[in-house]
C-alpha cells in the first residue's frame, strides 16, 4: 500500500523545522513527537487532531513567554 503526506502535514514539517531552528533544538526530537493518522478516503497521512491542538497551544505559550521576556528586557 502506498501513501503520501497531506499538504497540511508537509506544512507542519516546515513549522517543526522553523521551531527547531529558532529554539536551537534538535529537529529529530520534534519529528519523534509528531503524531499522524491514516485517512482511508484520501490514502494520505494526516496530522492527529489532538496532537495538532497541543502543538498550536505550545507555540502560543512560547510566543507569550517571548513577549513577557521582551517586556522585562525593555524595562532594564
Amino acid at each position: 500500500m502506498k501513501t503520501k503526506l497531506s499538504d497540511k502535514c508537509i506544512m507542519h514539517l516546515v513549522k517543526l523545522l522553523q521551531v527547531a531552528l529558532i529554539s536551537g533544538t534538535d529537529i529529530v526530537d520534534h519529528l519523534r513527537m509528531m503524531q499522524l493518522v491514516y485517512d482511508v478516503q484520501t490514502s494520505m497521512l494526516e496530522l492527529d487532531g489532538e496532537y495538532e491542538t497541543i502543538f498550536e497551544q505550545s507555540i502560543e505559550k512560547m510566543l507569550a513567554e517571548i513577549e513577557v521576556q521582551q517586556g522585562k528586557d525593555a524595562e532594564v
